[in-house]
């Protein structure tokens, strides 16, 4: 990245933005337990690898790389695993997490 003062009006612009997202998003975060932010984050994390990994075989598939029944096997596993996350909150985690708004 080029040093600050090289940056234009307008890219300055964007990274006070993004400073100032990231204050409030911090902020946001604050007022949950270390916990439970690391849980949803866990989650979020497992999601997008989950994702990455779909288009990965998809990829491969497309490419040839990977015939249609392998790939419809490895899909299905991928789609089976986010629906378990999805549910995992809801029913694996019951009672363990608690929303501020929930305490309040």
């Amino acid at each position: 990245f080029p040093a600050p003062a090289e940056f234009s009006e307008y890219e300055k612009q964007v990274l006070q933005e993004s400073v100032d997202e990231c204050n409030a998003a911090e902020e946001y975060l604050g007022r949950y337990p270390r916990a439970v932010v690391g849980f949803f984050v866990n989650h979020k994390f497992c999601q997008i690898l989950l994702s990455f990994a779909a288009r990965y075989v998809k990829g491969l598939n497309e490419g040839k790389l990977l015939q249609d029944p392998e790939a419809e096997e490895f899909m299905e596993e991928i789609t089976e695993e986010l629906a378990d996350l999805a549910k995992c909150a809801k029913h694996v985690h019951a009672g363990e997490v608690q929303t501020v708004e929930e305490k309040e």
